[in-house]
């Protein structure tokens, strides 16, 4: 958001305004983790795709996917999407804010160890899938 700000990207007010409401729907319970999880990916695309510039896809080559893989799969889920940063900025950055809201509910208890769990599933998909 703030990276938008500073291009003055005209749909920073209804970028922000859709991701304060989401939050405001789900922590009074008004909608599901599921619908919350989509309506804040739906809102994380958007302003992905709004965001100037984009790493070269020549650092790609530069990524060590079986070390990416093995650190996926030994659970290690933040640490493998460091090393795919620079690669895969926007996506890796997606997962990343992905996995951080998903955790700190589930601290709070807004989430069920299923849905924890569940979502974590889904980023070491993810990360296995750029790791190609």
């Amino acid at each position: 958001m703030a990276l938008l700000e500073k291009t003055g990207h005209q749909d920073v007010p209804l970028f922000k305004d859709q991701f304060q409401r989401t939050h405001k729907d789900f922590s009074m319970g008004l909608v599901s983790f599921e619908d919350h999880a989509i309506a804040l990916a739906r809102v994380h695309y958007a302003i992905l795709e709004c965001t100037p510039g984009e790493t070269p896809a020549g650092n790609a080559a530069s990524v060590p996917n079986d070390q990416v893989r093995k650190v996926a799969e030994d659970g290690e889920l933040e640490a493998a999407l460091q090393m795919l940063l620079p690669a895969f900025e926007k996506d890796a950055t997606l997962q990343l804010a992905r996995l951080h809201s998903t955790e700190k509910y589930f601290q709070q208890g807004l989430v069920t160890e299923a849905e924890w769990s569940r979502e974590k599933l889904k980023v070491k998909f993810a990360i296995l899938e750029l790791a190609k």
